[in-house]
């Protein structure tokens, strides 16, 4: 593990960004629905995501992992669906959905060896629970078209491992031990949603940041402690993008 902890010999710099992002007021007096009773759904999901761990802000003299390198992957998602009218608003609808899916998520990262040259590649693997809540707008009922929505999403891990492998590297390279993570990260969705007689089919693309991912080499280890005793990594993708497609049937 030590080879890849070293002391970082020059600095990296890496965009601050600002995610502006929040769940929509759900309880907010829109007047009297039109809807008798609220229309709920609920079916099947399934998706494909890309993933990216941005690289550590590491500065000079500080440890850091891999060198500075960032990972990148992608991964499949798999779960239950519901959705819940909750207001008409105008002439759309204001709806709450929720999902539960089982995500299979990869990135993959490589350094060159800074002492005897030769490459290091590292592939992250993790086994995640998704929890994606979020309040959304769309057509009026029974219509087809277009959706935007918003929310949080709970993600728990379940389990996680890292493959190493050397390219013109004579030494033994350290496995890289690894551990789940759990963290809370906000959604920004858009989508179609196509309304049949008795079943929905909505697609969706979603971008999903995770902000419980630390920035530095130090904040991503669990119980580090030096950079002969790093600790676990504790794997987890700061940027997600998810697209999604699932069918619906009425409750």
């Amino acid at each position: 593990m030590k080879k890849y902890m070293e002391k970082r010999q020059h600095r990296w710099w890496r965009p601050g960004i600002t995610l502006l992002a929040g769940a929509f007021a759900c309880a907010v007096t829109l007047g009297p629905s039109s809807v008798e009773a609220a229309e709920k759904e609920a079916g099947i999901a399934a998706g494909l995501n890309w993933n990216h761990l941005t690289a550590p802000t590491d500065p000079a003299g500080e440890p850091t992992f891999m060198w500075g390198s960032a990972f990148t992957g992608f991964g499949t998602l798999l779960g239950a669906t519901a959705s819940m009218d909750l207001s008409e608003v105008g002439s759309y609808q204001l709806r709450l959905t929720g999902d539960l899916l089982y995500g299979y998520h990869r990135g993959a990262g490589f350094a060159e060896h800074d002492e005897q040259g030769g490459r290091i590649d590292v592939q992250f693997t993790t086994h995640v629970v998704r929890l994606p809540v979020l309040a959304r707008i769309g057509a009026s009922p029974g219509s087809s078209g277009p959706t935007v929505g918003a929310g949080l999403e709970p993600i728990f891990g379940v389990m996680s491992s890292a493959e190493v492998t050397t390219t013109g590297v004579e030494e033994q390279i350290q496995p890289v031990e690894t551990t789940p993570s759990t963290g809370m990260a906000t959604v920004l969705a858009v989508g179609y949603e196509v309304r049949l007689d008795d079943m929905t089919i909505p697609l969706d693309a979603r971008v999903s940041w995770n902000p419980f991912v630390g920035s530095s080499t130090e904040e991503r280890m669990e119980d580090f402690q030096s950079l002969q005793n790093p600790g676990q990594y504790k794997m987890a993708f700061d940027w997600q993008f998810m697209f999604t497609g699932a069918v619906r049937w009425g409750l």
